[in-house]
């Protein structure tokens, strides 16, 4: 058999689209981003074997079993316990869950006291939370100091044959790169390149919203990477799902605001007839550039303009007589009664 002749093996889903066995993926955000909120729904629907962000999850009928190592301190263990368990995980499904901290964890020979947990344990999704945390590296921005200790880690499970997804969780920096936020882990590129999947997870505070966004190794066609999406939380459940890409909700936004600036428009042309565009931006709060658009639609359908556009001869609007009835009734114009 020759190269040429080879086919591509089935992708071993994990979470279907998004996660697979036999690899690695990198969780990275700042501090209070939802990361580690993502990484608790994850462990509970590989528990329960239930869909995670609305993709399925290829664990055993009875359920998936987990490896958590906690190590983030300034979140108590006691914490994550009372987490997992609002998120639904009952006392027997917790048989499937080990959840480990600093306190577990030895000083030294760290990577055979992973290994015994493996082998013992035979988890199908190994988190460690957070990563440099657990392996010890004197400069986590030397490049090959942070692949020489991701690849130890990979191999090590490896070796002992694992064949499950290991998930890391990373900080990310303070400065952000706005073309790539994946260029942002606070690290090298090693760790980047050392994952299938990169997650990155963002709190945008102006706007009240979190956010995240996928960057994939191995896809599904149909699914692809995901674009930076809202993460909605249900207050009931503490269950996370994805809401609209932040693409989508900015477009519905700025057809929004189209649609009020054009009332808004509208309103003033019909309160003060044969008015210049000079009145109108005297008049309303808006944009020039936003104006002269909104006119070219509003023109010969809804307002009448006359004059030559010169400065002895400005154009000059006045509303149509029939331009919307509704609109006309929320500002009071015509009696109640005409209805």
């Amino acid at each position: 058999m020759t190269w040429f002749n080879m086919k591509r093996n089935e992708v071993p889903w994990l979470i279907q689209g998004l996660l697979t066995n036999n690899s690695s993926s990198a969780f990275v955000g700042k501090p209070k981003s939802g990361k580690s909120t993502a990484i608790r729904s994850l462990a509970t629907c590989i528990i329960k074997g239930k869909a995670f962000l609305g993709r399925q999850v290829h664990v055993p009928k009875a359920g998936g079993k987990v490896l958590y190592i906690h190590l983030d301190r300034k979140d108590p263990v006691e914490n994550v316990a009372d987490e997992l368990r609002t998120l639904g995980i009952t006392e027997k499904e917790a048989e499937r869950l080990h959840l480990l901290s600093a306190e577990d964890m030895p000083d030294k020979g760290r990577m055979e006291w992973l290994i015994s947990e493996v082998t013992r344990f035979k988890p199908i999704l190994i988190i460690i939370d957070l990563l440099f945390q657990f392996v010890s590296t004197e400069n986590a921005n030397a490049y090959n100091e942070n692949l020489k200790a991701l690849n130890e880690l990979q191999d090590a499970l490896r070796e002992a044959g694992f064949k499950g997804h290991l998930l890391t969780a990373h900080h990310a920096r303070k400065a952000t790169n706005p073309e790539d936020v994946f260029d942002d882990y606070l690290g090298t590129q090693a760790i980047r390149g050392s994952s299938s999947t990169g997650i990155h997870f963002k709190h945008d505070k102006g706007n009240k919203r979190y956010t995240l966004q996928s960057d994939q190794t191995f896809r599904e066609p149909l699914l692809g990477d995901i674009e930076e999406t809202v993460v909605e939380r249900s207050p009931e459940t503490g269950e996370i799902y994805l809401g609209n890409t932040l693409e989508s909700l900015k477009a519905t936004q700025k057809r929004d605001k189209d649609r009020t600036d054009g009332d808004d428009v509208l309103h003033y042309v019909q309160q003060n007839a044969n008015c210049t565009q000079a009145d109108i931006l005297e008049g309303i709060s808006i944009s020039k550039a936003n104006l002269n658009k909104l006119l070219k639609k509003l023109v010969g359908t809804d307002i009448t303009r006359t004059g030559d556009g010169v400065a002895n001869s400005p154009f000059r609007y006045t509303a149509n007589p029939d331009f919307p009835l509704a609109l006309q009734l929320v500002m009071n114009t015509i009696p109640m009664e005409v209805v």
